[in-house]
């Protein structure tokens, strides 16, 4: 139990270490000698964990979409699943700032975030009667679109509370699918 405690421990310094490390400088110029003196442990206690600081991010962004598979899953409505999105993304603003400093950036994460909520926008598209393939790129646009907001939310770009990002992005959603099949 108390290894278990300090392994926690150990891995969320080196994570918040890198974060505040990649505030500064780009992920490649972070080193491992660095990132182990911010975060008070030893190199060979990193190289326990993780190969090198692209390893240990990625370990970080994959954590995060994992929570947002599991938002996913146990959500029933878009609504349910922006919310605790903002949520999710409000606490993790210092990741936001950090992926600035990467080499896909923020849009290389949002696209990863994309696949994680395909279907749950595709039954409210379905309903509207889109057609698959307009369905896709209709997706891709309001995703992105949605992912950006709660970004720029979660970094305190804007200053709008949880529930009016939540509110604005529920109002696009509903504008874009609405415009597109009036059009039709």
């Amino acid at each position: 139990m108390t290894s278990d405690r300090r392994v926690k421990y150990t891995i969320s310094a080196l994570e918040d270490a890198l974060l505040d490390l990649m505030a500064e400088k780009p992920l490649e110029r972070v080193s491992v000698k660095e990132l182990c003196e911010k975060a008070d442990v030893n190199r060979s206690t990193f190289y326990a964990h993780y190969g090198s600081p692209q390893e240990l991010f990625d370990s970080v962004t994959d954590t995060l979409i994992n929570e947002f598979s599991s938002i996913k899953d146990r959500s029933m409505s878009i609504e349910d699943v922006i919310r605790e999105s903002v949520a999710l993304l409000g606490a993790s603003g210092k990741l936001f700032r950090a992926l600035n400093n990467t080499r896909d950036g923020i849009l290389g994460f949002m696209a990863r975030m994309l696949y994680v909520w395909e279907d749950t926008f595709s039954d409210r598209m379905a309903a509207a009667g889109v057609d698959e393939d307009t369905a896709k790129a209709l997706y891709s646009f309001i995703a992105t679109g949605s992912a950006s907001v709660i970004g720029v939310q979660a970094v305190g770009s804007v200053r709008m509370s949880t529930d009016e990002t939540i509110a604005e992005i529920i109002k696009m959603i509903d504008a874009v699918v609405d415009a597109y099949t009036r059009r039709q």
